[in-house]
């Protein structure tokens, strides 16, 4: 890992709030996409939150868009954060 010729190119591509390239980058991509091909309601949850971009935050969301989102991210046992939490 640390010896690897582009170990640095790759670390820096880490610093990024583009959660799609964040999945890429971790590898883990095809388990993924078979996760929410297994469970509709984990693939509805990253719909939601996939676009999501560290200036979204400064953006206007009505009320029912702000509670989609977290429950999209907190929802127990489908949520987004959920199924990446059993990966660290």
């Amino acid at each position: 890992m640390f010896g690897e010729p582009n170990y640095l190119k790759r670390l820096a591509e880490c610093f990024t709030h583009d959660l799609v390239k964040l999945v890429g980058l971790a590898g883990l991509e095809a388990e993924f996409g078979t996760a929410r091909s297994a469970n509709p309601a984990l693939g509805v949850y990253w719909g939601t939150v996939k676009d999501w971009k560290e200036t979204s935050r400064y953006e206007l969301k009505t009320e029912a868009e702000a509670k989609a989102i977290y429950e999209a991210v907190s929802h127990d046992p489908d949520g987004v954060y959920q199924w990446i939490r059993t990966r660290w």
